[in-house]
């Protein structure tokens, strides 16, 4: 199975966290694959980085939605304390079932 069409014998959880942790623009045949989180490495541990790490999320889940494998995509993060943030995810299939995955991204790292 490809993780480019993110098929459904996959499960949707191991879907969510590949696209979570794929670079976005890492594949060439699918650059619109993956997310952003890796940006916010740098960025400094305040509440815009936790809004911004919503609307990533956000974005790289959306192809769940485009293909139908998905109804709803919902994030929320929070600074744990000033070197990472913990984003939960919620999504809801298209059967209706919920689907929840949590995981830490470091943030404040000065390169």
């Amino acid at each position: 199975m490809s993780v480019f069409t993110l098929a459904q014998p996959s499960s949707l959880k191991e879907n969510i966290w590949i696209l979570l942790q794929v670079r976005r623009g890492a594949f060439w045949q699918r650059p619109t694959l993956g997310s952003k989180l890796y940006q916010l490495r740098t960025a400094p541990a305040i509440d815009a980085t936790a809004k911004r790490a919503v609307a990533i999320v956000e974005e790289a889940l959306s192809i769940l939605v485009i293909q139908g494998r998905a109804s709803c995509v919902s994030a929320t993060a929070s600074l744990v304390d000033n070197t990472r943030l913990q984003i939960n995810v919620i999504v809801i299939d298209s059967a209706g079932e919920k689907n929840e995955l949590s995981t830490f991204v470091p943030v404040g790292v000065i390169a």
